[in-house]
């Protein structure tokens, strides 16, 4: 019976290269029969482009973003603190004053004031994304912005930055300039609340750019607020709404325009070839694997192929070292995929363990020499299929 199979499965499946069908026999066919065909198997076929290569966590899709045009992007962006009247001045100061019908305290800015904001975390997640330790991005970017509604010349420093590389790693301490100077609040002029916006990058910030490329879990900042003595407006008496606050927000921007170094990503794919192998009656010879690499993103690759047992246990390399993948043309957005077409000649000791194979382990190791910029629709797909002259000889 598993000959009479192998027999239909070669003439309706496979490709006969040394006998034809329709001169076999099957009534007088012997149980000593041997049967020689070529095997022509279709084994992978993937295509993703980075958008669907990302996990399918909220958690992980939650900060990545898109520009019109596909163009990726990190953000995190959050409130992170908010200062009262109360707290700036000090209840002891605020309390007992008189408030006018419109809830406003007259209060004069004669002493100097200074305010520790409560530490505060920015959680970033950016190491939940995988695969982004050794990118370089070309210009990462902090921002806080101060929303104020006080007519007082106040400033701000950071009294307390540090970053977190892993969840629950040692705290490291951010360096340079933009840490330890005072940075003046915009004073509103019209009635609105005026905003602050001051930008942290590789340019102003020390070690700033070492810190995003090892791909932070979460940032923790203390600030300080305080008057600013001798400037415009010192002296004064100033009216303020006793409930106005002022905000502070931070948003943490990664564009992904990036070099790469040695990024190794893997991934594990089945091993289909919709028949038994292993059957102790069939002998593959001659064995070939053929691979197409359509590789969509502008960087040349090289790739290394393990074969995988039914437990993921490894067996064997398929390919022999690294074989290298041509980069795509893509450019501005434009997917425009190059194939590379790799054949692999089995050596007849690997055969025993490709006949156990079940999934298949790819290893892409990716380099840059110049800033790439990445887009969603930029793809990579991959084609696997094995040749083989197999025979079957059975005397069931």
């Amino acid at each position: 019976m598993k000959k009479l199979l192998f027999i239909i499965l070669s003439a309706g499946i496979f490709i006969f290269q040394s006998c034809d069908i329709n001169d076999i026999e099957l009534d007088k066919v012997s149980d000593e029969m041997k049967q020689t065909t070529t095997l022509a198997l279709p084994l992978v076929r993937s295509h993703l482009t980075i958008e669907e290569m990302l996990p399918d966590r909220r958690d992980v899709r939650k900060f990545v973003k898109y520009d019109k045009d596909g163009f990726m992007r990190l953000v995190v962006e959050d409130d992170v603190a908010t200062i009262k009247v109360r707290d700036f001045f000090g209840e002891d100061k605020v309390n007992g004053l008189p408030v006018d019908e419109n809830g406003n305290i007259k209060l004069p800015l004669i002493t100097p004031i200074s305010y520790d904001v409560p530490d505060f975390p920015l959680d970033l997640d950016f190491d939940k994304i995988g695969g982004l330790r050794g990118f370089y991005f070309e210009n990462p970017q902090i921002t806080f912005k101060l929303s104020s509604k006080w007519e007082l010349p106040i400033q701000f420093k950071l009294s307390k930055a540090y970053y977190y590389i892993y969840e629950d790693s040692d705290s490291a301490k951010f360096n340079g300039s933009f840490f330890t100077d005072w940075h003046k609040i915009t004073v509103p002029t019209d009635g609105k609340p005026a905003i602050t916006n001051l930008t942290l990058d590789k340019n102003n910030a020390g070690n700033f750019y070492d810190v995003i490329s090892n791909i932070p879990n979460r940032f923790e900042f203390g600030m300080t607020f305080a008057s600013q003595p001798g400037a415009d407006g010192w002296g004064k008496e100033y009216t303020l709404d006793l409930d106005s606050e002022n905000k502070v927000s931070m948003k943490v921007e990664v564009p992904l325009s990036v070099k790469i170094d040695n990024v190794l990503l893997s991934d594990t794919l089945d091993f289909d070839t919709n028949m038994d192998l292993e059957d102790e009656d069939l002998k593959l010879e001659n064995a070939r694997v053929h691979l197409e690499f359509e590789n969509g993103l502008p960087i040349e690759a090289k790739i290394r192929m393990f074969m995988l047992d039914k437990n993921a246990g490894l067996l064997d390399e398929l390919t022999n070292g690294e074989e290298v993948i041509t980069a795509g043309n893509s450019k501005e957005g434009k997917n425009d995929p190059v194939t590379s077409v790799i054949n692999i000649d089995v050596a007849q000791s690997k055969i025993e363990n490709l006949k156990k194979t079940k999934k298949l382990s790819l290893e892409i190791t990716l380099n840059t020499n110049n800033y790439i910029k990445l887009y969603k629709q930029y793809s990579l797909g991959i084609k696997v299929g094995l040749k083989a002259k197999a025979t079957y000889d059975s005397a069931e």
